[in-house]
C-alpha cells in the first residue's frame, strides 16, 4: 500500500513541478454564484498561484525521488 501511495504522490509532485516551470505559476479558476429570487448569476474568475522556478525544480526532484523510491521499495 505504501508503495502505491509513494508512486502516486511522486507522480503528482512531478507533474505539478513540470507544469509550473514554463509559466512560473499554477492557474486555477473559481466560480461565484449569486441568487436573487428566481434569478441566478454566476461569474468565473481566473487566478494563479505564483511558483518561483527553484520551487518548481524542487517539486520535480522530490517527485522523481518518490517515484524511484516507490518503484524500488520491497514488499507490497
Amino acid at each position: 500500500m505504501r508503495k502505491v501511495v509513494l508512486l502516486l504522490l511522486g507522480l503528482f509532485l512531478l507533474f505539478l513541478g513540470a507544469y509550473s516551470l514554463p509559466q512560473e505559476c499554477i492557474p486555477y479558476s473559481t466560480r461565484h454564484t449569486a441568487r436573487l429570487g428566481p434569478f441566478e448569476a454566476s461569474a468565473r474568475t481566473r487566478e494563479k498561484i505564483s511558483v518561483p522556478s527553484p520551487i518548481g525544480w524542487g517539486l520535480v526532484i522530490v517527485g522523481a525521488g518518490l517515484v524511484l523510491v516507490g518503484a524500488y521499495k520491497k514488499g507490497k
